[in-house]
């Protein structure tokens, strides 16, 4: 909850990535679980996934290379802040997940990776 506490106090703030929001995605999570599943011995996890494009989809300018490098860091930075902390972040790639899919043995996971990668081209 340092982290937390330190965003609130404004005595650590992110430019890329916005922690508040995986802040209030990760309660959701830790309620969800210790009222449905402390028993199961469930621990909760929140995904981060995401994009690097190497162009905005929406005109097709270039994604500045420093921007996308200071997100890496800030979720470097904030995967690290929260380790050993109720809730495991875990950040992902889409193109890392997609590829894995891609992988499966499922042939229905396989065309839902191939559609997903057709309609949003992450």
């Amino acid at each position: 909850m340092h982290v937390r506490d330190a965003l609130r106090d404004d005595r650590l703030s992110y430019l890329r990535l916005d922690a508040a929001q995986l802040f209030k995605h990760a309660f959701a999570l830790r309620t969800d679980v210790r009222r449905n599943g402390p028993q199961a011995g469930l621990r909760p996890v929140l995904l981060y996934l995401y994009a690097e494009p190497e162009v905005w989809p929406t005109d097709g300018t270039p994604v500045d290379e420093g921007a996308r490098a200071r997100h890496q860091y800030e979720i470097e930075t904030f995967a690290s802040a929260v380790v050993g902390d109720e809730m495991a972040f875990v950040a992902c790639l889409y193109k890392i997940l997609l590829g894995s899919w891609n992988r499966s043995e499922d042939a229905d996971v396989r065309a839902h990776a191939r559609s997903v990668r057709e309609r949003y081209a992450p």
